[in-house]
């Protein structure tokens, strides 16, 4: 700016110069400055522009240097680093040093406070569950995924890095073990906002089952006595509790002439004074085949709402049971099922 400020008195006293000699020729002052002010204008703006910018702004500092990005192939329209180590929190000179507390090892239980202050935790060790929800593939170095580890809610992001030659594909639920590396960077492609979520650099990461992550078992009941009618075997093999759902599963034997009809759509569960509601919507719901043909042995897992670990006895109904040519007599199958 000092030598805009130069430039400009320096041409500010030539055009004083050559007003007063113009005028002493008769001519209009104010034609030749206002075409010398536009030059003038024209000239400043230009040294403006090239001129150094001031410091001390209050832009924020990237964490890591660039790496190419990769557009996103999940569903939130993001963009992903696609290098390895591109984006771990903090300036060079300043890195986070971990919670200070030796052996922590931080589960999807800590996660909001992960999230909160991803540098405060970089170094710990990391046990998590969760649900791949975007892959971004790297030639020649890590894999990137970035997980839910929430997946009712999509929420409790995170990226996780890993070496590992098998592309895992999106939903799929894993069993995360590695290391907490402070945050990765995400450019919304969408409205081009610059996100931070928690990084981990994966040890291992293993395919789970969706209740894994969804609902952990809390308790596991069972089994009961089987029944047998007509032919028909039924026995409740297990019952997970978890926090959210109840979880029953079944193995049916068809022993006679004549395929079964059995509809888990019938089916009830009882705890004392609680009937939790059936949950048709769980990604775990599988009844049984709309007909057990003869000499099949086939298994059914129906989920229910939540009943207690300490109310007792779960009483499961199974009604409505008939033979495809409706020619036995059949009562409803109920299982009692104690806690262990």
């Amino acid at each position: 700016m000092a030598v805009a400020a130069a430039i400009f008195l320096g041409i500010a006293g030539a055009l004083f110069w050559l007003a007063a000699r113009n005028s002493s020729k008769g001519k209009k002052i104010m034609s030749i400055t206002g075409g010398s002010i536009s030059a003038l204008m024209g000239l400043l703006l230009a040294v403006a522009a090239i001129s150094p910018p001031a410091t001390g702004g209050s832009a924020q500092s990237t964490s890591g240097s660039m790496a190419p990005q990769a557009t996103s192939s999940g569903g939130s329209g993001d963009t992903l680093p696609a290098g390895s180590s591109s984006s771990s929190s903090g300036s060079a000179g300043s890195q986070a040093t971990g919670s200070g507390s030796p052996g922590i090892t931080l589960t999807n239980v800590q996660w909001s406070s992960v999230e909160a202050d991803p540098r405060a935790y970089s170094g710990d060790s990391v046990r998590v569950l969760g649900e791949i929800v975007q892959v971004v593939p790297n030639s020649g170095g890590p894999t990137v995924y970035r997980a839910y580890l929430d997946p009712p809610t999509d929420s409790e992001e995170v990226a996780v890095e890993t070496t590992g030659t098998s592309l895992l594909p999106t939903d799929t639920y894993v069993s995360i073990a590695g290391t907490d590396q402070g945050s990765a960077q995400f450019t919304l492609t969408l409205t081009g906002n610059i996100v931070t979520i928690p990084l981990i650099a994966a040890n291992t990461m293993t395919v789970v089952t969706a209740d894994t992550v969804i609902a952990p078992t809390l308790a596991t009941w069972g089994p009961s006595q089987p029944i047998t009618q007509n032919g028909l075997t039924i026995t409740v093999t297990k019952v997970e509790l978890a926090a959210t759902e109840t979880r029953v599963f079944f193995t049916a034997t068809n022993a006679s002439n004549l395929g079964v009809l059995v509809s888990a759509l019938e089916a009830t569960a009882v705890q004392g004074s609680n009937q939790p509601s059936l949950i048709l919507s769980s990604p775990d719901y599988a009844g049984f085949p709309q007909t057990i043909e003869p000499g099949v042995t086939t298994t059914a897992e129906v989920v229910f709402g939540p009943v207690s670990q300490t109310g007792g006895p779960l009483t499961i109904r199974l009604s409505n049971v008939e033979d495809q040519n409706f020619s036995e007599s059949w009562s409803d199958y109920v299982f009692s099922v104690p806690p262990p």
